[in-house]
């Protein structure tokens, strides 16, 4: 190999070339380390997440709850789907204006499980979105809202628009005569919430105690005492959905405004009573009713709805969301 500087020329020798070559070597490897560190920091990639199965909504159907946030009450669903409305021609017991029988489609929803209680309905009180009940008293008992061995009794002394004033604090609604009539009776037009026997047929006229009637519907028949009763204990006379109370105990307050021939020309489609009406409807029968027909699913009671007694009640429903 010859080494040329500026004209001169010289023999480089086997020794000299390896000691240039070995400078070389040692520049490039000091080169090197110089330019990696000059590089920025590697940055830690995430560790990939491995994807999940995500978990099936639930399938709502008969025997569906849920609890209300607002009051503590357990919901029960109402599938959509129809169901006959009203009474058939021919019965003793039934009142012109549960006829005609007719097929109604409702949408789903849900409908408290028992009757609004006193400890529930002070609550409202107490965040001022309701008033009062008109007397702290019941039909028997002097001291009644607001005392702790009532809380879990029916409140009473409600008139519609204190029903509707606490549904909507619960973020509820009152339900419309079609969405009470179909959890109290189901599908099929069946008389009562637990079927077509009567309560007590045995025992209409002279109000004895019939023990496989009266633990269904708590009723004028069967209580001696002439006053409410702890909600929910009647459970075998639940309806097809799991609502409790839908006979018996306290009258319930609905949404609509009664028309005595409405059935007539009832829309088939989620009815909501006429436009107009001087008097809004009760469902379910009382305590005080005598008779199991006014415990009837298909029972319609018109009352003015600034008027009430103490035997007047509050269920409300949401829609399904």
């Amino acid at each position: 190999m010859l080494l040329i500087t500026g004209c001169a020329t010289a023999l480089v020798t086997p020794d000299l070339e390896s000691t240039v070559g070995a400078a070389i070597q040692s520049t490039r490897v000091r080169l090197t380390a110089q330019a990696r560190s000059a590089l920025p920091a590697p940055t830690d990639l995430p560790t990939p997440i491995p994807s999940s199965t995500p978990l099936p909504t639930p399938t709502l159907g008969v025997g569906s709850r849920r609890l209300a946030a607002s009051d503590g009450m357990t919901q029960v669903f109402v599938p959509e789907g129809s169901f006959l409305m009203g009474s058939p021609d021919g019965d003793p017991d039934v009142s012109p204006h549960e006829r005609p029988q007719h097929t109604v489609w409702l949408d789903s929803y849900w409908i408290d499980q028992t009757e609004v209680t006193n400890a529930m309905y002070a609550r409202c009180v107490a965040q001022g979105a309701c008033s009062p009940p008109r007397s702290s008293a019941a039909n028997t008992y002097p001291a009644y809202y607001g005392n702790p061995a009532f809380d879990a009794y029916p409140v009473v002394w409600m008139d519609w628009y204190q029903a509707q004033a606490y549904c909507e604090w619960a973020g509820r609604r009152l339900l419309t005569e079609a969405e009470w009539e179909k959890a109290a009776r189901g599908t099929s037009g069946q008389y009562y919430p637990w079927g077509d026997e009567p309560v007590a047929a045995a025992m209409q006229a002279q109000f004895q105690d019939v023990s496989t009637s009266c633990s269904r519907a708590h009723y004028g028949g069967c209580e001696p005492y002439r006053d409410t009763a702890l909600v929910g204990g009647r459970p075998a006379g639940a309806s097809p959905y799991g609502a409790l109370d839908m006979a018996g105990n306290v009258w319930e307050w609905v949404a609509d405004w009664y028309g005595p021939d409405y059935y007539a020309t009832s829309p088939e489609i989620n009815p909501t009573g006429p436009e107009l009406g001087t008097q809004r409807v009760l469902r379910g029968g009382s305590f005080a009713a005598n008779f199991s027909r006014d415990l009837r699913s298909a029972h319609r009671y018109p009352m003015t709805p600034d008027q009430t007694i103490y035997a007047f009640g509050i269920r409300c429903a949401k829609s399904q969301d």
